[in-house]
C-alpha cells in the first residue's frame, strides 16, 4: 500500500512523511509488546481457551467449520464496527481514540495508528465475543489478518479508478468512502465507521456518501492541527490532556512555529 500511494496518491501530504512515519511505527510497535506481554496469546489464546471448554454458541449449533468461519469474520466485523462507535461516543474513549483521528495526513500507516489503551480496551471487546460465540481458531486468525489488511487499505492515501471504487464500496470500505471518517467536520466524522465490510454503515444509518474533492477535505482533529501532537510522546499522553471532543486544552495544544512540518 505504501508503494501504491507513492505512485498513485489521491492527496498532498501536509507534512514530512519520515517524521510521522517513525513516530506512528514506534507506537505501533509499543502495542506489538504490550499485546505479547499484557495479552500473551489475545484473541487466539481466548478462541483455544473456548475451543478446550467446548464454550459458545457455534459449537453449541454444531455449525461446520467452514461456515463457523464465514460467519466469525462476518460477526467480529460487525463487532468491531460497534466498538467504533462507542469509541466516539463515550468522551473518555474518543479522547484516547482521538489518537488515531488528530493525523492530518490520512496514509496507509494511520490504519495502524492507535494508542495502547485502546488496543487493549479492543483486544477485551474481541476476546469475550470470541468466547461468547465459540469462534474457532481458524476464525480468529482470518479475521486479524482480514482486519488489519482491510485497515491499512481503508486509510490509504491511493487514488481508484471511480467505477472500480463505486462497486466495490458496495462491500468493502474504499479509502474514498472511509476518507470522509476523517474529517475535522464532526458531521462527516461521525459517519463511515466500518473498517472492512462496508455493510454496517448501509445498513445502520451512518453511511455517508463522498460529495467533494480529495483536496477539499480537511483531516484531522479541529484544535489540534499542530504538529507538535505528532510526537510519540505526545500521542501517548493525550487521552489525559484533552477536556472534551474537539476542544484540547489551550495550555497545552501549543505547538512549535514549525506548523507546517517544514
Amino acid at each position: 500500500m505504501a508503494v501504491c500511494e507513492l505512485l498513485y496518491a489521491e492527496r498532498d501530504l501536509k507534512g514530512a512523511r519520515a517524521r510521522r512515519w517513525v513516530n506512528t511505527l514506534s507506537l505501533a510497535a509499543l502495542n506489538v509488546l504490550m499485546i505479547k506481554f499484557l495479552f500473551f496469546g489475545a484473541a487466539l489464546g481466548a478462541a483455544m481457551t473456548a475451543e478446550r471448554l467446548d464454550f459458545g454458541f457455534f459449537r453449541w449449533l454444531d455449525l461446520v467449520e467452514g461456515t463457523a468461519i464465514i460467519l466469525s469474520v462476518i460477526l467480529l466485523d460487525a463487532v468491531i464496527y460497534f466498538q467504533h462507535i462507542i469509541l466516539h461516543k463515550v468522551p473518555f474513549l474518543w479522547r484516547i481514540h482521538m489518537v488515531h483521528h488528530v493525523d492530518v495526513d490520512c496514509d496507509v500507516t494511520t490504519g495502524i495508528r492507535f494508542h495502547p489503551l485502546e488496543i487493549g480496551f479492543s483486544m477485551l471487546i474481541k476476546m469475550t465475543a470470541v468466547v461468547v460465540w465459540g469462534i474457532p481458531v481458524l476464525g480468529v486468525l482470518v479475521f486479524e489478518v482480514v482486519l488489519n489488511a482491510a485497515s491499512l487499505f481503508s486509510h490509504s492515501n491511493i487514488r481508484l479508478p471511480a467505477t472500480f471504487d463505486k462497486y466495490l464500496s458496495w462491500v468493502f470500505v474504499t479509502p474514498n468512502m472511509h476518507c470522509i471518517h476523517h474529517s475535522t467536520e464532526q458531521t462527516e466524522s461521525d459517519r463511515n465507521y466500518g473498517f472492512c465490510l462496508s455493510w454496517w454503515d448501509r445498513i445502520f444509518g451512518t453511511y455517508m456518501e463522498k460529495s467533494f474533492e480529495a483536496t477539499q477535505m480537511q483531516i484531522g482533529v479541529k484544535g489540534v492541527e499542530s504538529f507538535s501532537w505528532q510526537t510519540l510522546p505526545r500521542m501517548l499522553w493525550m487521552p489525559f490532556v484533552i477536556e472534551s471532543k474537539n476542544k484540547p486544552r489551550a495550555a497545552l495544544d501549543k505547538g512549535p512555529s514549525r506548523d507546517r512540518g517544514r
